[in-house]
């Protein structure tokens, strides 16, 4: 059987009828239409492939924020530090210190900048504790200064003895305040390193002082 005889006998199976001859198409007409025939127009048997839309670059408009924002933090970053250091030289104008110690019957703090410039200004001493007390601050001489935070380091409390007087060195500021009350006193810094202490005296009359707590950091101050 050749192929076209087979193509017909395919037709005329699919199209069950007592009679071939009652086909709409003739065995010729068959056979040349079903092995020219190229498929139904009304079916599409390709595949689909799914597209995928390409991911978007980053807009340079957000870029250009994203990095602005970035600049801006680290500018203000930059402005913090050189406020807290003091400007570009570092130290603080004396006038504009406003150094002050607070003394609370526990510790001594001194809340301040702790690198100023030579020059006239005022300490404030707040006591917030139930006893009298009075806010001292050395200039200490460097070759006694390490001497001096051995014996009674920065932060620490202690009784004083003959044995652990009151440290030596030039007085730069002496101010005393009534229990739950503040003072201020003048305060003329020079050039050196100076240490502050929070004195208690037991008797108005003694003359030095039983009970000393050490702030705890100390203060530089330096020529403008």
């Amino acid at each position: 059987m050749t192929d076209t005889e087979l193509v017909y006998a395919l037709y005329v199976q699919a199209n069950p009828v007592p009679d071939p001859t009652l086909l709409p198409l003739t065995q010729a007409e068959a056979e040349a239409g079903l092995l020219t025939h190229e498929g139904s127009t009304d079916m599409d048997t390709r595949e689909r492939i799914e597209t995928r839309p390409a991911p978007k670059a980053l807009p340079r408009r957000s870029l250009a924020l994203g990095l602005a924002a970035v600049l801006v933090v680290a500018v203000a970053a930059a402005a913090i530090v050189w406020f807290v250091a003091g400007g570009d030289e570092g130290a603080v104008a004396a006038g504009n210190a406003r150094p002050e110690v607070v003394f609370d019957g526990e510790s001594c703090r001194y809340n301040g900048p702790t690198l100023i410039e030579q020059g006239n200004t005022s300490l404030l001493l707040t006591n917030t504790s139930s006893d009298a007390v009075s806010a001292i601050g050395f200039n200490i001489p460097a070759s006694e200064l390490s001497a001096e935070l051995a014996a009674a380091p920065l932060g620490s409390d202690m009784s004083l003895t003959s044995d652990a007087p009151v440290p030596t060195g030039t007085t730069a500021f002496s101010v005393s305040a009534d229990p739950g009350s503040e003072a201020t006193g003048p305060l003329t810094l020079l050039p050196g390193t100076h240490l502050i202490d929070c004195l208690y005296y037991e008797s108005a009359n003694a003359v030095l002082p039983d009970y000393v707590w050490r702030a705890q950091t100390l203060i530089e101050v330096v020529a403008p």
